[in-house]
């Protein structure tokens, strides 16, 4: 595995375990289905961060995935618009905070 593979994996499975932890405090409630949801959104929104930051940037890229995954949220567990749309943006603040701290601080 080349060292993008393995910097792209783990920032996809350190979202998920974030992302998934946002989506328990907000929702309470099914927990195996919330971290299905977590998977599934950050399955298809991690890699696309990885394309937009080379085209638009850091900033740009993260709220358009805040967008998108607020739009997500709101369909796969059938909440209100403010509500989604709050928990995605708490939930891509704490991961692009904790990638912007790896990235100056790494391990």
């Amino acid at each position: 595995m080349n060292p993008l593979d393995f910097i792209i994996l783990m920032s996809l499975v350190i979202t998920i375990i974030i992302e998934f932890f946002a989506y328990w405090l907000a929702f309470r409630h099914h927990i195996l289905k919330l971290f299905t949801y977590s998977v599934l959104i950050n399955g298809l929104t991690v890699p696309v961060v990885f394309i937009l930051n080379n085209f638009i940037g850091f900033y740009f890229s993260e709220i358009l995935i805040f967008v998108a995954e607020g739009f997500l949220i709101f369909y796969l567990l059938k909440t209100s618009y403010k509500k989604a749309f709050i928990v995605s943006f708490i939930a891509n603040l704490a991961t692009a905070f904790i990638g912007v701290v790896v990235n100056f601080f790494p391990f």
